[in-house]
């Protein structure tokens, strides 16, 4: 069966970046290029890569990323 989402914790790179405190959206898709484990988008649009905010935030967490930036809010 497949994984039932909240319409409002669908991010795109924009809004990870915004979430994270981090200067660029350029940063999400150089994680998700470089760590196997950064979660997989469930989808790509033209806008780009779709990801679910739980699965990020639990990631960063865990990775204690990004170091020096703002908490996790939404």
């Amino acid at each position: 069966m497949p994984k039932k989402v909240d319409i409002s914790d669908l991010v795109s790179a924009v809004e990870v970046a915004e979430r994270l405190g981090l200067p660029r959206s350029q940063i999400v898709h150089g994680w998700a290029r470089r760590y196997s484990d950064f979660p997989r988008p469930i989808t790509e649009l033209a806008i780009g890569k779709i990801w679910i905010w739980p699965d990020i935030e639990k990631w960063a967490r865990a990775e204690d990323r990004p170091r020096g930036y703002r908490a996790f809010r939404r």
